[in-house]
């Protein structure tokens, strides 16, 4: 599968969004049916719902993509940069170290005096998989962070 795919997705996004979500897995979850999909779409609806934030304010990007002839995920930022072009968020979110790793390798990430990617103000929140698995500091600390941004 290749970058059009993600094409019909780009597209519902909301446009421009308050914020933007991304983790690494968001690039396979999209596209294909990879282990733990469904928990995490579980717990991203669960945090949505708690947050109760106008319709819009929320869209989601790939940091990754399937690598070809492979089942695993490669990072993909020029995939990520198509997305935040379109997007325009004002904050961005990013779901765990793994994320954090490929956005922080970039030439558009800058740490002073504060995290940011191509300007926008970046927060790199608790794994996923940590609240999946019942980390309740995980939780707490995204909750917390996301709340102080409510549109």
């Amino acid at each position: 599968m290749g970058r059009e795919a993600y094409s019909v997705h780009l597209r519902a996004q909301a446009s421009p969004a308050y914020t933007l979500w991304t983790c690494w897995e968001i690039g396979g979850d999209i596209l294909s049916d990879i282990p733990g999909r469904e928990e995490r779409r579980d717990i991203l609806t669960s945090i949505m719902r708690a947050l109760n934030w106008p319709k819009g304010s929320i869209a989601f990007a790939p940091l990754s993509s399937p690598s070809p002839g492979s089942v695993g995920l490669e990072p993909d930022l020029d995939l990520f940069r198509i997305y935040m072009k379109r997007i325009s968020p004002v904050y961005l979110f990013c779901f765990g170290t793994r994320g954090r790793d490929i956005l922080v390798s970039a030439p558009e990430f800058t740490a002073d005096p504060d995290q940011a990617f191509a300007s926008k103000p970046l927060f790199v929140l608790p794994g996923l998989q940590e609240m999946i698995s019942g980390d309740r500091n995980a939780k707490a600390m995204a909750w917390q962070t996301l709340k102080r941004f409510s549109p």
